[in-house]
């Protein structure tokens, strides 16, 4: 399974929210993790989203073995201190299994706020 591509805007200090269905695959138990970063090999990330409870900036469920919906969402706070302005990112899952799928690859851009 190949990753689909996927172009994501943000804008700049407001609350962002963006729902993914996933079908066709299992995540029964899986996790997911996003990051964002100036290029793929850079080594610090500009933003990362994830299913652990210390990010909590995924929320992953599951409605039955075939079908889940994974919810990434930001606070206005956080969009806020988002500066750069187009960047890489992927999302990737981590099956029950253990086997690492990428689901999306593309852009993040961040649409900067005018009205304070």
């Amino acid at each position: 399974m190949g990753a689909g591509t996927l172009n994501l805007a943000i804008e700049q200090g407001v609350t962002w929210e963006y729902t993914i269905a996933v079908t066709g695959l299992d995540l029964t138990g899986a996790s997911a993790a996003m990051q964002v970063r100036w290029k793929p090999n850079a080594p610090t990330t500009l933003l990362e989203l994830s299913t652990d409870p210390t990010n909590g900036r995924i929320t992953l469920t599951v409605t039955d073995e075939d079908n889940a919906q994974l919810l990434l969402a930001l606070t206005a706070v956080e969009t806020a201190a988002l500066t750069w302005g187009v960047a890489p990112y992927d999302l990737e899952l981590t099956l029950a299994s253990g086997d690492v799928v990428r689901l999306l690859q593309g852009n993040v851009t961040i649409w900067p706020e005018v009205t304070r």
